[in-house]
């Protein structure tokens, strides 16, 4: 890399208001790569509590020191993009909120690059990496230290302005910024989202994913273990329950990224039977290119039976056994506990 680079505080500003052009909510700046959490991370990954995703065990050393990832390595652009809307609210059934429209990986991605580019017109010698969830990056720490926030009781980053429904990303640099003073924690005595999460996934500042009903019902391949089966409640997708009880949540203003919110129009489904109606093909051609792309339909269906058993919605038996009429080759023990819980009778596999 070139070497490091000072960079003036006017053109700070200016890349603060670029930042917020391009559509980026808040900015920060930090230096400081000294993981706060590091002992609470390594303690973690030891505990085995990343339950199945293992992906998040490998690259220790990088997520613990940047310049692993970008030799020179001198500062870190953190930046956040509120993705709060209410497109579920008064439905049945339930979406992470982040899960809906286009997959926010792709069109982050574009918005760092011409940041990054925007920052290079400046200083010639300008050298990066931008990432949005997908490398070794401990994002939530580095978001903290660069001052847009504080890791809240949920562990969720909170922003004082757009709360924890947003998206973090993040531009490794060579260019010396002048750290962002760091918010302070203002979780104090409040402990709602501990005392809501269902499954006791939470404690204070901690989180077990394998409790975590996001991970059962996003992450987890196969059979749900039947413990979560009720837990799942109206959960299809993902769990917002620690985020929407969060007083930080209760009065941010809808995103402003008015084209992403378009992108989740087509898939706005009203209600639980709709989703009986999706093939293997058309789901796929709905939701590609979507964050719900990551499920697959055959477990993405196992999600739609527990939610419709837990809903208890009788009406949609025959419905169900249309479906298994259609899949056969699919032998899901989540479509037997549908069919018992909406009909009260003992199911018998074949």
């Amino acid at each position: 890399m070139s070497e490091k680079l000072n960079i003036a505080p006017y053109d700070v500003q200016k890349i603060i208001k670029k930042a917020y052009q391009i559509g980026f909510d808040d900015i920060g700046f930090t230096s400081s790569f000294s993981p706060k959490y590091e002992s609470y991370f390594k303690e973690w990954l030891s505990d085995g509590k990343f339950a199945g995703m293992n992906w998040l065990a490998k690259n220790t050393d990088k997520r613990l020191n940047p310049d692993l990832i970008l030799p020179g390595t001198t500062s870190a652009i953190v930046l956040v993009t509120s993705y709060y809307h209410e497109l579920d609210e008064g439905k049945e059934f339930s979406i992470a909120k982040y899960a809906h429209g286009e997959d926010y990986h792709n069109w982050i991605k574009q918005r760092l690059e011409r940041l990054a580019e925007f920052v290079k017109e400046m200083i010639p010698d300008f050298s990066w990496r931008s990432f949005v969830d997908t490398g070794p990056i401990l994002e939530r720490d580095l978001a903290a230290k660069a001052g847009i926030g504080w890791v809240g009781k949920n562990t969720c980053l909170i922003n004082k302005e757009s709360g924890s429904f947003v998206f973090l990303s993040v531009i490794l640099c060579n260019t010396i910024f002048t750290s962002t003073i760091p918010e302070i924690d203002r979780c104090e005595t409040c402990n709602l989202c501990l005392e809501a999460c269902p499954t006791n996934a939470l404690d204070a500042y901690q989180l077990d994913a394998s409790k975590c009903l996001a991970y059962h019902n996003i992450e987890a391949r196969g059979e749900r273990e039947q413990e979560y089966w009720p837990k799942i409640g109206n959960h299809l997708v993902g769990c917002d329950i620690c985020q929407d009880v969060c007083p930080w949540n209760h009065n941010v203003e809808s995103t402003r990224n008015e084209a992403w919110v378009e992108t989740m129009k087509e898939a706005n489904f009203s209600n639980i039977e709709e989703f009986l109606k999706l093939s293997k093909v058309s789901f796929k051609k709905l939701y590609k290119n979507t964050a719900i792309s990551r499920i697959k339909y055959e477990d993405f269906m196992r999600n739609v039976f527990l939610v419709i058993a837990n809903l208890e919605k009788k009406e949609l038996y025959d419905d169900v056994c249309h479906w298994v009429e259609e899949n056969q080759e699919m032998d899901l023990a989540e479509v037997r506990y549908c069919l018992e819980k909406i009909s009260g009778k003992m199911i018998i596999s074949d």
